[in-house]
């Protein structure tokens, strides 16, 4: 059974979102001197180093920008290089500071996209935003927008955003999208966990946990599992007391559940699961052992092999666990 540690894996999970997180539309816009919807409207490079693209000023939605400015940048197609896929005409919204005399992208190849209406709107909404509330209720919405860089940037906002209690609409929006990128488990899962788990609190328990049980992969029940272990224990197990067990893969996610999250609801469940096949029975074992339940207990109601091999797994475990809220022992 795998127990869920501060692990590698997670790590490696949750690096995108991290490497995009200080340049997501909110972030830009709430950092940027500039804000401006522009059109590329001529290439004037000074040699074969460098690109720069003039801008017609359509629209300036923060700061002030003169009727038309140059970005300059090395020449080359290359990770963070704003103007490579840029052609004359384009449309785009541009988050700009100055460095010297001139306007810079912020966030580089992040920093200027197509101005499509959606990716408009929300920044203008972003821009308007006078409060904490106000800043999670568009993100909130942004979680379900059709254009995809604005749902991914709110769910990777959403997740660094400091707490605050956001309406009922704006909490269900949050639940409908955690509900939905559980299904898909893209690379905004983890941001979007985080985010569920920040504004959603305890309610957040019986979606993760009904997923948690069903799910075949392993990395996702880890993400879903280090997610719950932030919640209060009561909730967790009451949600998982309620939830079908089909299956051995639902019956063996629920021991491993207890046993990373230990708390006295489970003991009942546990002991039922002890009569299940050989490798549900040593997952159940596990978690009563990790839940304090002495191995004496337990020998009366398994098979010995299984009991022993379970006794041998759990001296080998790490002392870190993960530990939430309300589940210190």
């Amino acid at each position: 059974m795998k127990i869920l540690l501060a692990s590698f894996l997670l790590s490696a999970a949750s690096a995108l979102p991290a490497q995009q997180q200080a340049t997501t539309l909110f972030t830009l816009a709430k950092s940027a001197d500039v804000v401006v919807i522009a059109t590329a409207n001529a290439a004037s490079d000074p040699s074969v180093d460098f690109h720069r693209i003039e801008f017609h000023t359509d629209q300036v939605l923060k700061g002030s920008a003169g009727e038309s400015f140059a970005i300059l940048e090395q020449a080359g197609r290359c990770c963070g290089r704003a103007l490579s896929a840029m052609t004359i005409g384009d449309q785009v919204i541009a988050f700009l500071d100055y460095r010297g005399p001139g306007l810079h992208p912020l966030g580089g190849s992040r920093g200027i996209s197509l101005a499509t209406p959606e990716i408009v709107a929300h920044v203008r909404q972003l821009l308007a935003a006078q409060n904490q509330k106000s800043y999670g209720e568009i993100l909130a919405s942004g979680l379900s927008n059709p254009d995809q860089r604005v749902r991914i940037d709110a769910a990777l906002a959403l997740a660094a955003l400091p707490s605050t209690r956001l309406g009922a609409t704006a909490n269900q929006q949050i639940l409908s999208a955690l509900q939905n990128e559980l299904q898909a488990a893209s690379a905004s899962l983890p941001a979007m966990i985080d985010a569920s788990v920040r504004f959603l609190g305890d309610a957040a328990a019986t979606t993760l946990v009904q997923s948690l049980l069903t799910t075949d992969d392993d990395n996702v029940s880890n993400l879903m599992t280090r997610g719950l272990a932030r919640l209060s224990g009561d909730s967790v197990h009451q949600s998982l007391m309620v939830a079908a067990l089909p299956n051995p893969l639902a019956q063996q996610r629920a021991c491993e559940l207890a046993a990373c999250i230990p708390n006295a609801l489970s003991l009942p469940m546990l002991r039922i699961l002890l009569t299940q096949s050989p490798r549900v029975a040593l997952a159940a074992s596990e978690a009563l052992l990790a839940n304090g339940v002495s191995a004496e207990s337990i020998a009366p109601l398994t098979d010995s092999e299984v009991l022993k091999v379970a006794i041998e797994r759990h001296s080998q475990l790490p002392k870190l666990r993960v530990v939430g809220k309300g589940n210190r022992q």
